[in-house]
């Protein structure tokens, strides 16, 4: 079974089961008028890429460069979700606790496969076909990750894939604690650090010799062929959670 089938039959069974969100906020953004979606990103996103994005009336230009930074040649970092929005999230998908693992028969064709779960396999409080984090997820890389990637790469991103989640545990749990080097194929990725209470894990660059590991909350964005070759380092104690979406 493809992955798009198995969402889908997934997200339908757990909604007909009755599906108990933890965090139903998450799922009810889709339904907020502008207002009420506005108030919500103002609580949840954080509040130095909130602010340099509402800088934009001011016509400056150079709002990005108060938050970005660049720890490596290419690779970009700043703040997005607030640490209570990660820890919602991270829960949320917990309690959904439906992580697909790399020997999985779904998992058969992706050539380097993880621990991981679309974050459009959750369905929404009113509807079984309602896609609410996919929603709320789409509007925050339309508002902050679309503009940050035209402003540092001066490149016009057009698709954002399925975002999803991935988890790495320590040797000592059952489950995936590393992903060997790969390049994606896709022009740019990004990648949410949801957690940092664990020990080990990031982003090992190959060429560039450097392991990239933010605090919570914080976005990566960086070049995905040809000179930006990656892995997951190990996880040696606790869990790892990041959310990533490959992006043209």
């Amino acid at each position: 079974m493809r992955w798009p089938e198995y969402n889908k039959n997934l997200r339908k069974k757990k909604f007909e089961n009755g599906y108990k969100h933890k965090y139903p906020i998450l799922f009810d953004y889709m339904y907020f008028n502008d207002k009420e979606k506005e108030e919500f990103l103002k609580q949840y996103i954080h509040p130095d890429i909130y602010w340099a994005e509402n800088q934009k009336k001011n016509n400056w230009g150079q709002e990005w460069d108060y938050v970005i930074k660049e720890p490596i040649w290419e690779v970009y970092q700043f703040p997005l979700f607030t640490k209570e929005l990660s820890n919602m999230i991270i829960e949320e998908v917990e309690n959904f606790d439906e992580f697909i693992e790399p020997k999985s028969d779904v998992n058969t064709s992706i050539a380097y496969p993880t621990t991981d779960m679309f974050i459009n396999t959750i369905p929404g409080t009113r509807n079984y076909d309602d896609k609410p984090l996919g929603e709320l997820y789409d509007d925050i890389q339309k508002r902050y990750i679309k503009p940050i990637i035209g402003y540092v790469w001066k490149y016009k991103a057009g698709y954002f894939s399925e975002s999803r989640i991935l988890k790495y545990k320590s040797g000592g749990e059952e489950g995936q604690s590393w992903l060997r080097p790969h390049h994606d194929d896709t022009t740019c990725a990004s990648i949410i650090s949801l957690n940092d209470d664990y020990e080990g894990g990031g982003t090992w660059f190959e060429r560039q010799k450097t392991t990239v590991n933010p605090r919570a909350g914080w976005c990566t964005i960086h070049p995905s062929k040809l000179t930006h070759r990656h892995a997951g380092r190990r996880v040696t104690k606790g869990k790892r959670f990041i959310l990533i979406t490959f992006i043209n």
